[in-house]
């Protein structure tokens, strides 16, 4: 008989990622990605479990599944990324620079 698997504590890398200035974690069609420090990350499949426990402890979550699939890739190709730990690039932002996490939310999801 299968054992069920126990969702997995992420709590001590969400703690890194609310300690990091622009940490949060992202969703998307092909899993997640816990952003905690510059140029850190931890990516996964266990979605649900991740976003639970990051919205749980305040740390912000983008999840781009709902979003229409044009939108997101419009806005991963030409939005900026967010600066985790670092400093943000100053205006204007475009693909491959950096801004804070609320000026790279395209203007559909602020």
């Amino acid at each position: 008989m299968l054992k069920p698997v126990s969702a997995t504590d992420y709590s001590a890398d969400i703690e890194s990622a609310l300690a990091t200035e622009g940490g949060h974690l992202s969703v998307g069609r092909g899993g997640f990605t816990l952003h905690y420090h510059y140029g850190a990350t931890l990516s996964g499949y266990a979605c649900e479990a991740i976003k639970a426990q990051s919205i749980a402890a305040g740390l912000p979550v983008i999840d781009s599944r709902l979003v229409d699939l044009g939108a997101a890739l419009q806005l991963a190709v030409n939005g900026p990324l967010v600066a985790v730990g670092r400093e943000p690039d100053p205006a204007p932002w475009h693909g491959l620079s950096y801004a804070r996490s609320a000026q790279s939310r395209p203007p559909m999801l602020r």
